[in-house]
């Protein structure tokens, strides 16, 4: 069976179709990645898919091996994308942009593990602000390094099983004719600003068969809110930072998770009192 998971780290959220811009791809070493510029031509949609069940990364423009690349690592545990936004420290090591005094700049992402391979998907902005992170412009090429890891390689530093490099350009966004679009996903995700105070503003588009059901949750994963279940249309629902006994919760981090079938997409929100 597959195994789905999404986390995305915003509060006040609008859950839309992504652009249709076609993918482009660039492969080393067995891994393959798929990347476009968003239709707002301000964030990279990336794919990385490679035949292991342990960890898959790219690293954007580095200058020398691993070296001053933005480092996206990830890969999929216990129904968990686990995920990370890293900075090539030396040819050969890397570690957290959070560690080294810069922000986690990953807006959303994706993992699936099936018959042996990894499928990491991510939305990171093509300039960031942040220090650690070399801005990336529309119509330049950059060279990047595809990793994967060895097979239940469940960790950030665990040893590489192949590690490569090739290249990306960088493509203004096209729009695909309506008539030509592929079926949209179930469920959809883009970012929207964070932290939020009073109220959430949860914003979705459903494609699907069966109905979703959109939940609050708290760190411990228990259950704040059912705010209902959803079939097919474009719906906008408001938590009010209540729980399902109509008492008003504590400032912190909460979970809200859309679930249709096997598909799940869930978001980081921070209320803050």
């Amino acid at each position: 069976m597959k195994k789905i998971t999404v986390y995305i780290l915003i509060s006040m959220v609008a859950i839309l179709l992504f652009a249709e811009t076609p993918y482009q791809t660039a492969n080393a070493v067995g891994v393959m990645l798929s990347y476009r510029v968003t239709d707002d031509g301000m964030n990279l949609d990336c794919q990385v898919i490679a035949g292991t069940t342990g960890w898959v990364a790219v690293g954007f423009n580095p200058s020398n091996a691993m070296q001053d690349a933005n480092i996206i690592i990830g890969y999929h545990a216990n129904e968990m994308t686990m995920i990370r936004d890293d900075w090539g420290t030396s040819p050969s090591a890397h570690t957290s942009d959070v560690g080294l005094g810069g922000t986690d700049d990953i807006i959303s992402y994706t993992s699936f593990e099936e018959d042996g391979n990894t499928e990491l998907h991510f939305l990171i902005p093509l300039d960031s602000g942040d220090t650690r992170d070399q801005a990336m412009t529309i119509g330049s090429a950059y060279p990047i390094i595809l990793a994967r890891g060895q097979n239940s390689s469940d960790s950030f530093a665990g040893f590489h099983a192949a590690a490569g490099f090739a290249s990306i350009s960088l493509v203004e966004p096209t729009s695909i004719d309506e008539d030509n679009n592929p079926v949209p996903a179930p469920l959809s995700i883009s970012r929207y600003p964070n932290p939020f105070n009073p109220t959430n503003d949860i914003k979705f588009a459903v494609n699907s068969q069966s109905n979703a059901d959109l939940v609050i949750y708290n760190v411990l994963g228990q259950t704040v809110r059912n705010l209902g279940s959803y079939q097919d249309g474009n719906h906008d629902v408001v938590w009010n930072g209540m729980n399902d006994n109509n008492q008003t919760v504590s400032g912190g981090i909460y979970f809200a998770r859309l679930t249709s079938g096997n598909k799940v997409k869930t978001q980081k929100l921070t209320l803050i009192k």
